[in-house]
């Protein structure tokens, strides 16, 4: 992606976290923090496939992997205002932002929305 925008340029970055409690794929509490050969068995033994497919980054391997990039990150925003960004599945727990300090469980949420800006 960095090397085919402009300076200036932009795209929007969608990513599951690795360390999110809920692995939502397969519905399965902490299925991503499991090494891969145990991730595989628990996905075989509840009927899920083969094999866990996901290969997915924590936090910080996320920024890691776009260190290059100016992010802009509006994942918090989304939470807060979900209507506003027509996420209407998440607008009935709208009321959790009032009472959950969000920033301190934001390594743990599941899924980051970025804008990525080429400087």
């Amino acid at each position: 992606i960095y090397r085919v925008l402009k300076p200036g340029g932009v795209c929007l970055f969608g990513a599951r976290n690795k360390w999110t409690i809920m692995e939502a794929q397969y519905n399965l509490p902490f299925l991503s923090w499991l090494p891969k050969p145990f991730s595989d068995l628990v996905v075989r033994l509840t009927g899920n496939g083969d094999e866990f497919v996901g290969h997915y980054r924590g936090l910080l391997g996320l920024k890691q992997l776009v260190s290059k990039f100016l992010i802009h990150d509006y994942t918090l925003e989304i939470i807060r205002h979900p209507g506003r960004f027509h996420y209407q599945s998440l607008v009935k727990y709208q009321f959790l932002t009032a009472i959950l300090p969000l920033e301190i469980f934001y390594p743990l949420i599941p899924n980051y929305i970025w804008v990525l800006e080429k400087p």
